[in-house]
């Protein structure tokens, strides 16, 4: 696990300084946690194909806006985190890992819903492929030209 806040190498170091080691190795551990736990919700959401997430959506019923809010806050916090230490939430996670192929819409009655998928999309925001026309080819016209004479 590479270290979210630099930790400097310090040989042998007195109890205070390896104490304060520990702890900011504590941190790093637990902004690990935070960010491999974003990426199983975002997944257990978007990528698990069972469920289409507008079904997801309607079995939270009205906790869904209380389900978004919390998942933006998720993602929102380990941005802040990341400008911290003059990162971006980019470096912590591939963008198909935060920004969700849907918007979702949150009416003034607070319930959430998506947008429908583009054209050519299917519920999860995957591109559906688009079969090639089959080949079809003209007969070879054969000309016997033996038989003329």
């Amino acid at each position: 696990m590479s270290d979210l806040i630099p930790i400097p190498p310090l040989p042998e170091p007195p109890a205070i300084q390896s104490f304060a080691v520990n702890e900011l190795a504590h941190v790093n551990s637990a902004l690990q946690r935070r960010i491999d736990e974003h990426k199983t919700r975002f997944n257990s959401f978007w990528r698990t194909y069972t469920y289409t997430p507008d079904d997801i959506l309607v079995s939270y019923g009205s906790a869904a806006v209380i389900w978004l809010q919390a998942a933006s806050e998720s993602v929102n916090h380990i941005n802040r985190l990341a400008n911290i230490v003059g990162k971006t939430i980019s470096d912590y996670l591939d963008t198909a890992d935060y920004i969700p192929p849907r918007a979702f819409i949150v009416s003034e009655a607070g319930v959430v819903t998506l947008e429908a998928p583009a054209e050519g999309y299917d519920a999860w925001g995957r591109q559906i492929p688009v079969s090639d026309p089959p080949i079809t080819t003209e007969p070879e016209l054969v000309i016997d030209t033996e038989s003329e004479s």
